[in-house]
């Protein structure tokens, strides 16, 4: 709710700073902590500005103020009050807006000022990789998310703000030792990479120190340690022994043994030094030792023997989930209208099952795999160190040279005993025998005896030096052939006790999963009839919808055909009306024109009329003299000649006038017989006009009966709707889709 958060205000420009919740005892608002406020103030002193107060920006700070004010804590208050926890720490960057936002970033509760507190990012780190908050929304992040967090934004804050070094940076811990500490509820490890080398170091040292095994002296049988820390004796600090005669117990010297030269080295003392040759002898060997190691790469040097653990990727767990049985169809998608709906929905329900199962099933193989590996681990870890402390317990090379040297030299010391108590008694003879010679052949004889004692000396160290070579030799290899079979021995018993544990962890492990994904299975077909039950009304009423929704779409297009129709028969009538007004205009024209006619006719009939009567009158008085003779000759004989003309021009006329009317009346008529096919013309058309008005008034009325019907169809929808609200538990959501379907 990004929205209804309270804004943030504050002064602080940096890119990565921190509000801090302090608890309700130990805060620097109240009245009475004036030491905190001191501290505070001290801070701000060392600013030297005034308006970045960190009093006045509380609660929010910057990092460097934080950590200055928190050491500042844990060295001048833990004393008197005690460890101080702080509520919370909630880390505060900028948007892209560049506005202080915690959006998704993480916070440190409950933390704890002590003595052994150094800074908040071990804190930090533990919060961010075990807090089961920060795996959620909206701080859901991968490992490799929230390293990159904290290698790209907090790190360089404390790199350049507070100060750290590289070393005194936290390492980041790996993803098993996270997943350990969630699953065991331990507290994550944090070390910074000082710690870490120390403790490294210090590991190493303990482990140098218990690999070195105690021995004997080889002279005085004394037992030889090593003291704790102490450092490997040098050639410079060795010295011969005192005599073991003559030095009391408590001041016999410990010889010591170096295990990296197998040199046996004794301490010096304080006494005077005595000339013994089984030691002049013992230096000399191992003088000839060291030179012989030097140019043969040490051949006796103690081994160091371990066995160490191969790393493990898979165990080979096979485990298998059942799947729903899927159908194919010819489409990809069905509308819930469609009679394969129900089933199409179902087979993809089931799609999603099976990807969820197969999922569960990788996180199964997975989690067996790693609990499988893990024990495997802590198994063959246990009995690797097993071993190792086995071969540390049977491990005698260290102390083989001393064993040699001490059988040998006990060898050497009887027969230089014997060799010189005959050589003393010899001696004694010779005294004896030449007691009167003795002043002249004392000199020889004592030369004699210092050259004879050096041969011997010589013969025993030569004869001697090679029988501890080759003594030595024999058995080091002798040993190391045993070491080596136990060794073998040792892992292969480790492996085949390894592959045994594995199949039984692989079986344990495949059962448990196996049935796990059993009682999965088995819950999601339960769920199955339910499914089927609501796809199904989840069709009817989508069947029902859609019915509704053609009906409607039925009348909404036969009331538009019928606003078509309409609009077609009021065009047509419109044409018709033009139509007619046309044909009356014609028919007006008509009349007019034939009226003209008549008139026209009328001035032709009477100017020829008129020409007729001229020229029968020119022909009557080229005549007359032959009549006017026929008269006087016979008046009376030829007066029906007059008569006779006159009826003659009265029919000339007459003829022209019939005539003339003839071809008017036949004008007439054929004008009439127009007149009257454009009446009919009217008269359909006027016919038609009427059609075309009643079937507009019937598209009318069907159209208002269509809307009525659909008015009608709009309230059962509604109804049904209103029923569907009151039926389903999502009835807001119901009456939307169904009055968007509206």
């Amino acid at each position: 709710m990004k929205f209804f958060r309270k804004k943030i205000k504050t002064s602080i420009k940096d890119k990565l700073f921190v509000q801090v919740f302090w608890p309700g005892n130990f805060s620097p608002f109240q009245k009475n902590n004036d030491i905190l406020r001191e501290l505070i103030e001290a801070i701000d002193q060392t600013q030297g500005s005034r308006r970045e107060s960190v009093f006045n920006q509380l609660p929010y700070m910057t990092i460097k103020n934080m950590e200055s004010l928190f050491q500042a804590i844990r060295d001048e208050l833990i004393e008197d009050v005690g460890p101080v926890s702080i509520d919370k720490i909630q880390l505060i960057g900028r948007d892209e807006n560049n506005n202080p936002s915690i959006e998704g970033l993480p916070f440190v509760e409950n933390l704890v000022i002590d003595d052994n507190y150094q800074t908040m990012l071990k804190p930090l780190i533990r919060a961010i990789f075990t807090n089961p908050v920060f795996d959620q929304d909206p701080y859901q992040a991968d490992f490799d998310g929230k390293r990159q967090f904290l290698l790209d934004h907090v790190f360089p804050v404390y790199r350049e703000e507070v100060g750290l070094a590289a070393e005194d940076l936290p390492e980041i811990p790996s993803p098993v030792d996270v997943d350990r500490a969630k699953q065991t509820g331990i507290d994550l490890l944090v070390e910074t990479a000082a710690e870490a080398r120390a403790n490294r170091d210090q590991l190493m040292e303990e482990a140098t120190q218990e690999a070195v095994p105690p021995t004997t002296d080889p002279v005085a049988g004394n037992a030889i340690t090593e003291a704790q820390g102490a450092a490997p004796a040098t050639e410079d600090s060795a010295s011969p022994m005192t005599n073991p005669v003559s030095a009391t117990p408590s001041e016999q010297p410990t010889p010591q043994y170096d295990p990296t030269s197998a040199t046996l080295t004794l301490p010096t003392t304080e006494a005077p030094a005595v000339t013994n040759p089984d030691l002049d002898w013992l230096d000399s060997i191992n003088r000839a030792q060291d030179q012989a190691d030097a140019q043969a790469g040490a051949p006796y040097q103690t081994p160091s023997v371990s066995v160490t653990a191969a790393p493990l990727t898979d165990s080979g767990i096979d485990i298998s989930f059942p799947r729903f049985v899927l159908k194919e169809f010819a489409k990809q998608t069905y509308a819930p209208y469609e009679e394969e709906y129900p089933e199409w929905k179902l087979n993809e329900k089931k799609r999603q099952w099976n990807t969820f199962i197969e999922q569960r099933e990788q996180a199964h193989r997975r989690i067996a795999n790693q609990s499988v590996l893990q024990q495997l681990t802590v198994f063959e870890r246990t009995e690797r160190e097993a071993l190792n402390h086995k071969l540390r317990h049977a491990n005698h090379l260290g102390e083989l040279k001393a064993a040699v040297l001490v059988e040998i030299t006990q060898q050497r010391s009887a027969e230089a005993s014997q060799l010189k108590a005959d050589l003393d008694k010899w001696q004694e003879d010779s005294l004896a025998a030449a007691k009167q010679e003795y002043e002249a052949k004392v000199k020889s004889i004592k030369d004699e005896y210092q050259r004879t004692q050096q041969q011997n000396d010589a013969d025993l160290t030569t004869k001697y030096t090679q029988l501890a070579e080759q003594e030595l030799n024999q058995r080091f290899y002798t040993e190391k052939g045993n070491l080596e079979k136990l060794v073998d021995e040792g892992l292969a018993d480790i492996a085949q006790a390894k592959l045994e544990r594995q199949e039984a962890l692989n079986q344990e492990k495949a059962i448990l999963a196996e049935q796990a994904g059993r009682d999965l299975f088995i819950g999601l077909e339960g769920k199955i009839k339910g499914l089927v039950r609501k796809f199904q009304q989840e069709h009817a009423r989508a069947r029902q919808e859609y019915n509704l929704q053609r009906q409607e779409a039925l009348h909404t297009d036969l009331a538009e055909q019928a606003q078509h129709q309409a609009q077609q028969l009021q065009a047509n009538l419109a044409q018709s009306d033009a139509e007619r007004q046309r044909l009356e205009e014609e028919v007006h024209a008509t009349k007019a024109r034939l009226l003209d006619e008549k008139a026209q006719a009328l001035e032709k009939n009477v100017a020829l009329a008129k020409d007729l009567l001229q020229r029968q009158t020119a022909q009557v008085p080229a005549e007359m003299p032959v009549a006017e003779k026929a008269v006087e000759s016979s008046q009376g004989k030829h007066t029906w000649v007059k008569v006779t003309a006159a009826a003659l021009l009265g029919l000339g006329l007459g003829g022209g006038a019939v005539g003339g009317f003839s071809y008017f009346h036949q004008q007439q008529a054929q004008h009439q017989a127009q007149i009257e096919q454009i009446q009919a013309d009217l008269a359909a058309q006027k016919d038609q006009n009427t059609k075309l008005q009643k079937q507009r008034d019937a598209a009318q009325a069907a159209a208002k009966k269509a809307k009525a019907k659909n008015d009608d169809v709009s309230k059962k929808v509604d109804t049904l709707s209103d029923k569907l609200d009151q039926l389903s538990p999502n009835g807001s959501s119901t009456t939307t889709q169904m009055n968007t379907t509206k």
